[in-house]
């Protein structure tokens, strides 16, 4: 039976509408709030790194001082955000720069705690609830709304200034020594179509990440010049190019945006860039030089976040091609 010939048209009319019409992923978006701490958005649900946004002094961790979150400053960085909302926050490890906000961030949000056993033990302590404070183990994976993210093992970087783990029995506050940490993870955050991976600490386990793909890398560096030079008295060179191969080159990201570069001993200020640390700590624009030449060897787009609470957009155009 045939049909009608305005039937007809109809349907080849949807069918070319439909055949045309491409398939539109959400957007994701990604805010910086210094060191290591990113919220991560698809407009429904916001899931963060770390949450370290207190950021002692220096003269504490000089005199040993116990330190505590500091609601104003945390507070003060929210509101400048304007981030009211976060389902789940995904904890690198249990260094203070780390881990030291996260009983504050889940008091605030009832944001469930994903980190190492120390992470948790530092939740708990912090009064977090047991149920919310949730160890994770390598290749764990967490669906946290439409977000996957799996839990990815890799060794803090070296040399670590306080390894170890954080004992039972652990209590709060404690001094900035007190947070030690040895297990480390970094996060692949995937979304439909899109995916980050964040490596807030500078290390590698050799073909670990080849079997997955991500399009941008958050590139923890912080370190990462005294890191290079310790390798190479190891009698191991170039650990620079290695970390780059064996996380951006291996995941085939077309961007990468550095992380844990600035100096996590200032306080944020919204509308004052972030400052690296003092070049007899660490050699900023010598690290700088050589991540702009990996990048621009591999045609790389690398991405410098520098202002407090800065947005990029995860879509199929990088920063570098759509101007952010």
């Amino acid at each position: 039976m045939s049909l009608p010939l305005s039937l007809c048209a109809i349907a080849v009319v949807c069918a070319a509408i439909g055949a045309a019409a491409p398939v539109q992923a959400d957007p994701i978006e990604v805010q910086f709030f210094g060191n290591t701490t990113l919220a991560v958005s698809d407009g429904k649900t916001v899931v963060m790194t770390d949450g370290f946004l207190s950021r002692p002094g220096l003269g504490k961790y000089v005199f040993g001082t116990r330190i505590a979150s500091n609601p104003g400053r945390i507070e003060d960085a929210l509101t400048a955000a304007n981030l009211t909302a976060v389902a789940a926050i995904f904890v690198a490890h249990a260094h203070f720069d780390h881990a030291l906000d996260i009983g504050y961030m889940w008091q605030r949000f009832e944001a469930r705690i994903f980190g190492s056993a120390a992470t948790t033990r530092i939740a708990i302590a912090q009064g977090v609830g047991r149920d919310d404070a949730i160890a994770v183990q390598d290749r764990r994976v967490e669906r946290i709304g439409a977000f996957t993210v799996t839990a990815l093992a890799i060794p803090h970087s070296q040399p670590n200034r306080y390894p170890g783990t954080v004992r039972p029995g652990f209590r709060h506050p404690a001094p900035m020594r007190a947070y030690r940490a040895t297990e480390n993870f970094a996060f692949l955050f995937q979304h439909g179509p899109r995916a980050a991976l964040v490596m807030p600490s500078a290390n590698v386990v050799a073909g670990k990440l080849q079997i997955y793909r991500a399009d941008t890398v958050f590139l923890g560096i912080g370190g990462l010049n005294s890191i290079d030079r310790e390798a190479a008295k190891r009698g191991a060179p170039g650990f620079i190019e290695r970390y780059w191969a064996e996380t951006v080159t291996a995941v085939g990201a077309r961007t990468v945006i550095p992380i844990h570069w600035d100096n996590f001993f200032r306080k944020i200020e919204p509308g004052k860039p972030f400052k690296p640390p003092p070049r007899i700590i660490e050699d900023f624009d010598a690290v700088r030089a050589r991540l702009n030449a990996l990048a621009e060897a591999e045609g790389v787009c690398l991405h410098w976040m520098e202002m407090p609470f800065e947005t990029v957009a995860l879509t199929n155009a990088t920063p570098c091609e759509s101007g952010g």
